[in-house]
């Protein structure tokens, strides 16, 4: 899996120097099933005893702009891979169907195909496999899945009144719908997705103790948050695809806008970048984070908000259905975010915030006490007392409920035999 070319390529390891640190799951997850140290998860090499194949190649890792054209290339470390994937008898049985790859980069999309470095061809490959990334697009590309029931239900048509002109039908699935609303239209190419936790910035990660310490009860976590309200946004260099900017703008000014209103002592307001010293600090003391959707309903600054303890304050339309994907069924994120349907902050901003300011101090409290609770899950620093075990467990269930295929089903829809 080229790690010892990567870790030559890319000498910070993963203590949060490797080429982008919020891509180092992958052999994070790696690290904790070689540790041996999981009551749950157990490393075989018996093929027959195995529920599940972890590719262990760092995509992410391998395609940074400083590993790139390092060593053999990334082209080539990737290609050795998927021929190594492909002649593998434990991937020909079932077609990769029980196998796992960590995918964590947004250029897995399907959009980027032919055009971008990270996957760019041999898609095939992982058509039937289960794929750990941020992004959960739900609905498969045509073609992609043995039992394509999209297929069917136009063979079903065609057969009930002729011909039809699939190219304009109202069910098309595209691989490229950045500029579109409704961001289910665009498909995956893979068998099923489970979100993975973002690994914490390092600069927020040093405020990990301080909160873990001293901010264990509402009173104190209020107490060393000054601001109700924080927002940093990108900036307006930030590159939006066609027909984004004037979306995302609308509802940044929006904010701009009602964030006037408000007591200057109480927000924190800057649309630039920050330094990440300055913008972790900025989280560590405020109680209420906004965040207001991108290019794509999901954003790292979900992560960066429950990292430092600040309750997230949603305004993004397809966010939980895309950025937490089955997650939401094993933890009640009502419990911990505040989530306002962009309509709603279009027609009264001001009342999406004070449904915050005003929430009854019980209610409050329990969201404080849940938000503490689920931090260890859904983001991780290398340093946390058993932060990343949490992590890899966590996946685990998830993986297990959502993606896990029954022996008879494997036999049946994806046998080698077929």
């Amino acid at each position: 899996h080229h790690r010892t070319e990567l870790e030559r390529c890319d000498p910070g390891g993963l203590n949060g120097m490797t080429t982008d640190f919020k891509h180092s799951l992958g052999d994070v997850l790696l690290e904790h099933l070689n540790s041996g140290t999981s009551d749950h998860l157990v490393v075989t090499e018996n093929t027959e005893e195995a529920d599940w194949f972890y590719v262990p190649f760092n995509v992410d890792r391998s395609q940074g702009e400083h590993v790139m054209k390092c060593g053999q290339n990334h082209l080539v470390r990737l290609s050795s891979v998927l021929d190594a994937l492909e002649s593998s008898p434990s991937y020909q049985r079932y077609k990769g169907a029980d196998h796992l790859w960590y995918l964590g980069g947004w250029e897995l999309t399907t959009a980027a195909i032919g055009k971008l470095h990270y996957f760019p061809g041999r898609r095939q490959i992982i058509h039937n496999m289960a794929v750990l990334r941020y992004c959960d697009r739900r609905i498969h590309l045509s073609g992609t899945q043995p039992t394509d029931d999209y297929q069917k239900m136009i063979a079903s048509k065609q057969q009930q009144h002729g011909p039809i002109h699939t190219s304009n039908a109202v069910f098309d699935i595209l691989p490229d719908a950045r500029a579109l609303r409704p961001w289910w239209r665009q498909g995956q190419d893979h068998r099923c997705t489970v979100n993975v936790p973002f690994r914490s910035q390092p600069a927020i990660a040093k405020h990990h103790p301080p909160i873990a310490q001293n901010q264990q009860t509402l009173e104190e976590w209020i107490a060393a948050r000054p601001y109700q309200f924080h927002f940093v946004g990108v900036g307006d260099d930030y590159k939006y695809h066609p027909g984004q900017a004037e979306g995302v703008h609308a509802l940044i000014q929006i904010w701009h806008q009602t964030a006037k209103q408000l007591p200057p002592t109480k927000v924190f307001n800057v649309d630039a970048r920050l330094p990440p010293e300055e913008f972790a600090e900025s989280l560590a003391k405020s109680q209420f984070c906004i965040m207001i959707r991108g290019d794509d309903p999901t954003r790292s600054r979900f992560a960066d908000a429950i990292s430092a303890g600040c309750i997230p304050l949603i305004i993004s339309d397809g966010f939980f259905d895309f950025g937490i994907g089955y997650d939401r069924r094993v933890r009640n994120y009502d419990a911990f975010t505040i989530s306002i349907p962009e309509s709603h902050w279009i027609e009264h901003a001001a009342s999406a915030l004070m449904y915050a300011v005003t929430m009854p101090r019980n209610e409050l409290r329990f969201m404080h006490r849940s938000l503490m609770e689920v931090r260890p899950k859904l983001v991780f620093h290398m340093d946390d007392d058993g932060g990343s075990s949490q992590v890899v467990e966590s996946i685990f269930q998830s993986l297990n409920e959502r993606c896990q295929l029954d022996p008879e089903e494997l036999v049946r829809d994806y046998s080698s035999k077929l």
